[in-house]
C-alpha cells in the first residue's frame, strides 16, 4: 500500500480540524490540531495507513480529541505556575 497524497493529508487533516472545532478551542489550536495530524499520518506504518484509510473519521475524531486534551492540561500547568508565581513572595 502506498503512502497517503497530498489530497488525502489534507482531506484527513479537515477531519480533524471538523472535530477539533466542536470543542471550541482558539483558532490556532483548529490549524495546529490539523497540522499535526498530518505529521501523525507520514509515520504511520503501511498497515496503520490502512487501518486509517478504512476508518478515517475515526482517527481524525481521537486525535483531535487527545490533541485538545494534552492542549488543556498544558494550559492548567501554565496557570498553576502563573498562580504560584504571584503568591510567592
Amino acid at each position: 500500500m502506498e503512502s497517503f497524497c497530498d489530497e488525502e493529508l489534507q482531506k484527513l487533516a479537515k477531519l480533524a480540524r471538523m472535530y477539533a472545532r466542536r470543542f471550541q478551542p482558539p483558532a490556532e489550536n483548529v490549524q495546529d490540531c490539523g497540522q499535526q495530524f498530518i505529521e501523525y499520518l507520514l509515520k504511520r506504518s503501511p498497515e496503520e495507513q490502512a487501518a486509517i484509510r478504512a476508518r478515517p473519521n475515526r482517527y481524525a475524531h481521537n486525535f483531535a480529541v487527545d490533541y485538545l486534551r494534552h492542549y488543556r492540561a498544558g494550559q492548567k500547568c501554565l496557570e498553576q505556575l502563573k498562580q504560584e508565581a504571584q503568591q510567592t513572595p
